[in-house]
């Protein structure tokens, strides 16, 4: 069997200078660490996950790319405009023209010498080939490329999708994976119940662990803990590069009532939204949020959705083969997300017992959504009947299973089952080519999210290179015959592992894919094309060509926008110096970069594109200078912003909030702001000396951005920790009124600010 295995609080407003040398030194660390830290034991970051990144590192990668990555971006945006082409038609004509149009796509195609391009080339060929012929197939039997709820789609339905997603098995066979994984996992969970003392009564047991919740307002560093032991977990085993500057900007949300009735987990990305306890909720509500988010499912979940999971994914596809989002695939992104469930696992990071039933509840919830999602599309299970299920099988709280259930008839029909199954074909991969020796953890797990999302497939053609030819066709069968019988052999597949869908000819007098009928009206007729790429196909030779020429500097460039984007939402404050600082460091490392690149080395389009981004750097250093200028002209106006924008900043670092602190500083600043303003109104400008009309503008607008930041920082906690909640919700809502007066006795003193 198979492993699968701050301290104190806010301080008074005396101490203010104080915590923002503290948090000014936090900043500096974080870009010293960027800069010059390994990456696991021994082994120094590569110059592409550097902060700022090496930028011959990046050059190199611009300089790999598919030769197609115009081609796969003109598809996808060609194949909306055809789709907006088609309101308003009857449905023979919108499928005659449709076929048309993947028939001129798939023409295009062929004509390309498939030996000529490179392997990322060839990769992106047999991705968008099956792209193609899979849709085409959907629109000539009338069905759907993508969406979903729109009720049980049947057998020959899913059938069509699992070959657009390259998954040579039929449903059946699906649902035969996940009852085999079930039986590991069984005796997986009796294993940890005896040893947790409830002998074979598993369910006991799974009942003391959803009993250990923390209580409400402990949830947010509960997490932060724990995604931070996960990533020195990760580390110290040398798993994965980890980019400094991912590590730096993740941040925490909260989800409210009305949310946790479609999700009532968490969700991830760059921001991993919290699901617990909200005062409003009824009892039943709170204890159902608090017993199915408690500390030891959470072991399976964090990681899940931040690093190495979504977070991480959403961070490197961003920046590296962008133009892959058209082969964006569940059984890529929720699959590498469970893959590190099982990675984890195997080197043991569930602590005893208590984390083995809680990881395993929701592996035993990823096989369940297997069987009920393809029951219930095969017309086999309501939805009614699938939350049963899952109480019984997986022992959700009913009110977590009938969201679940709620969300995942709402999806895509194959998007749950895709958890793991996309997670099964890494850990099968992982196996060929990492347990082989073929490669190095890091160097496997790198190069995956380096390659951008598509069909676990594709994955596997792309890192061994096997069996690249312009008419592969889905073949790996990753499991083997779940069925029963002895797996093929990967190197030389039968026909039966081939998929159905592949082989299938056309029947004696049927239209092929992609042949509109005689009678079929011609592309357009009688209505003009209105946008770009609906009318077909552009010539894929000359795309090519004209991509040759694109600058070999454009990595770095979206690297650089990229970057900055996610600074701006990691130090969120605006005209706070810890935010200057942090952005200007920024800037001044990517110049640093610059300097050390030769631009002679560059194609021409690089050298213009060096020169522009060494004069956008130059002009956001200016601009920060001048942002310094604007914050001491109107120092006077606004003396109390520093202690309220080191509220939000306290809890951007992840510091846990002291609920007495933070309402002593809003309460003080509530206080300085009332004496501005009975000041303003007894003396006028006259008592303000050196303030314009100008600088009354900047500080009207900075207290604009003052109030925004500071309800952000408060709806944050506010319902989710009670004594936040019982001591700051009176302060904050007199300081936002006295903000808002404030500003009104501003622009009478000075009519002229806008």
């Amino acid at each position: 069997m198979r492993k699968w295995r701050e301290g104190e609080g806010l301080l008074r407003l005396g101490s203010v200078v104080s915590r923002t040398v503290a948090l000014l030194v936090v900043s500096a660390a974080l870009i010293t660490v960027s800069g010059c830290e390994g990456d696991g034991p021994d082994e120094p970051l590569p110059g592409w996950a550097q902060d700022p990144p090496v930028l011959e590192s990046l050059v190199d990668l611009a300089r790999s790319e598919s030769e197609l990555r115009t081609a796969l971006s003109a598809y996808s945006s060609g194949r909306g405009a055809m789709f907006r082409t088609l309101e308003g038609l009857g449905e023979a004509v919108a499928r005659e023209i449709q076929l048309r149009w993947y028939g001129s796509w798939l023409q295009e195609l062929e004509g390309l010498d498939f030996d000529a391009l490179s392997r990322e080339g060839q990769v992106d060929y047999i991705g968008l080939r099956n792209r193609i012929e899979s849709e085409m197939a959907m629109a000539e039997e009338g069905r759907e490329v993508t969406g979903g709820g729109e009720g049980p789609i049947g057998a020959e339905g899913l059938r069509a999708h699992l070959a657009r997603e390259m998954i040579p098995y039929t449903p059946e066979e699906l649902i035969a994976i996940a009852e085999h994984e079930f039986r590991w996992m069984d005796e997986a969970m009796l294993d940890a119940s005896r040893r947790m003392g409830f002998g074979h009564d598993w369910r006991a047991a799974q009942e003391a662990v959803k009993n250990a919740w923390v209580p409400p307002g402990e949830k947010p560093g509960l997490i932060r803990d724990t995604q931070y032991e996960s990533e020195a977990f990760l580390e110290e085993r040398g798993e994965i590069t980890m980019a400094p500057l991912m590590r730096e900007i993740w941040r925490m949300g909260m989800r409210g009532p009305e949310g946790q009735l479609i999700n009532p987990f968490f969700t991830g990305g760059e921001q991993i939204t919290i699901s617990y306890p909200t005062y409003d909720m009824t009892h039943d509500f709170k204890l159902m949020s608090a017993r199915g988010n408690n500390p030891h499912f959470n072991r399976a979940t964090v990681h899940h959705e931040l690093i190495p999971g979504h977070g991480y994914q959403g961070f490197m596809t961003g920046r590296f083969n962008p133009h892959r989002r058209l082969f964006s695939t569940p059984f890529w992104t929720e699959g590498w997300a469970l893959y590190w469930e099982f990675r984890l696992w195997d080197q043991g990071f569930p602590r005893g017992p208590q984390d083995e039933i809680g990881m395993l509840t929701w592996r035993l919830h990823r096989a369940a959504r297997i069987v009920f999602s393809m029951k219930y599309h095969l017309g086999q299970m309501t939805e009614e009947e699938a939350v049963d299920y899952l109480v019984e099988r997986v022992g959700f709280e009913r009110s977590n299973a009938e969201a679940e259930v709620r969300r995942s008839v709402q999806a895509t029909p194959l998007y749950q089952a895709a958890y793991m199954l996309g997670g099964l074909q890494l850990y099968a991969l992982q196996k060929e080519l990492v347990e082989s020796g073929r490669m190095s953890p890091r160097a496997f797990h790198d190069d995956i999210l380096l390659g951008g999302p598509m069909p676990m497939e594709l994955v596997r053609l792309r890192l061994t290179g096997e069996g690249l030819t312009p008419q592969y066709r889905t073949q790996w069968r990753f499991y083997g015959d779940p069925l029963g019988a002895p797996p093929p052999d990967a190197s030389s597949p039968d026909e039966a592992s081939l998929g159905a869908a592949a082989l299938d000819e056309p029947a004696p007098g049927a239209t092929a894919p992609g042949t509109a009928s005689p009678d079929a009206p011609q592309w357009g007729e009688g209505r003009p094309a209105t946008t770009a790429g609906a009318q077909g196909a552009p010539d894929l030779a000359e795309m090519m060509a004209s991509a040759a020429e694109d600058s070999d500097l454009r990595v770095a460039v979206r690297r650089f926008e990229l970057d900055r984007a996610v600074m701006g939402r990691r130090y969120d404050v605006p005209l706070s110096p810890v935010r200057i600082q942090r952005e200007r460091a920024l800037l001044e490392g990517w110049l640093q970069q610059l300097a050390e690149l030769d631009p002679a080395g560059l194609n021409e389009a690089g050298k213009a594109q060096y020169e522009e981004l060494r004069e956008e750097i130059q002009a956001g250093l200016a601009e920060l200078e001048a942002q310094e200028e604007r914050v001491a002209a109107m120092a006077t106006l606004v003396p109390f912003a520093r202690p309220v924008q080191i509220l939000q900043e306290r809890r951007r670092d992840r510091v846990d909030v002291d609920p007495f602190g933070a309402a002593q500083v809003v309460e003080d600043a509530r206080k300085d702001v009332l004496r501005l303003t009975g000041a303003m109104a007894d003396e006028g400008a006259a008592g303000f000396s050196g303030v314009t009309a100008g600088i009354a503008t900047d500080a009207l607008k900075h207290l604009d951005s003052l109030r925004e930041v500071l309800d952000n920082w408060y709806r944050y906690y506010y319902g989710f920790d009670p004594l936040f909640t019982w001591w700051v919700q009176t302060p904050y809502r007199e300081l936002t009124e006295a903000l808002a007066a404030y500003q009104a006795v501003i622009r009478q003193t000075w009519p002229e600010a806008r």
